[in-house]
């Protein structure tokens, strides 16, 4: 597969989704803001932890993006607020596609930033670029069955849902997919 060039932000009415690299990354583990917002050229919240159930999985993907057949263009984009430069979330493609061409993609806000659409904007963008990438023919999301307004997030981005699973952190999960337009 030919690795699409990251553009330097995604653009949303109101948000920009800005690359964040492997440091970037580490550096909100080690809740060292200077690095970080160094890279995203935005402002994080304080005290600085990573996003509510992003931060459950933080690990897990640093250590994959260290793997040797990782390619950071599949990776996450901080969620910026652009008025204000201030991230309010992250969005993210944890992961190259799989066989047949599908992305997981998950996204999470700080708490200040939540209700106001920027998520719905930010996965918009997100799926927007990946579904316009070769060999790209969907996009997934899984969403815990208790959250409502990530549901409503990904509904909202054209998202539909396919089935049904168990993440043994979040519990019982529903499976969104928005595919590639046949044109």
């Amino acid at each position: 597969m030919v690795l699409p060039v990251v553009p330097e932000a995604l653009r949303g009415p109101r948000t920009d989704l800005r690359p964040l690299p492997l440091d970037a990354l580490d550096a909100l583990a080690a809740g060292e803001p200077g690095p970080l917002e160094a890279a995203v050229d935005a402002r994080f919240p304080r005290p600085l932890v990573p996003p509510e159930h992003f931060a459950d999985y933080l690990d897990f993907f640093r250590e994959q993006m260290r793997l040797p057949q990782a390619e950071e263009v599949w990776w996450f984009w901080a969620l910026v607020v652009r008025d204000a430069d201030e991230a309010a979330g992250i969005v993210g493609l944890p992961g190259g596609p799989d066989a047949e061409g599908r992305l997981s993609v998950g996204y999470a806000v700080y708490p200040p930033h939540r209700g106001r659409g920027y998520a719905s904007e930010g996965l918009e963008a997100v799926l927007a670029w990946a579904l316009g990438q070769p060999g790209i023919e969907a996009v997934r999301a899984t969403v815990g069955t208790g959250n409502a307004a990530s549901l409503r997030v990904a509904t909202k981005a054209g998202m539909r849902a396919v089935g049904a699973v168990r993440d043994p952190i979040e519990g019982q999960m529903v499976r969104f997919e928005r595919r590639r337009v046949a044109v």
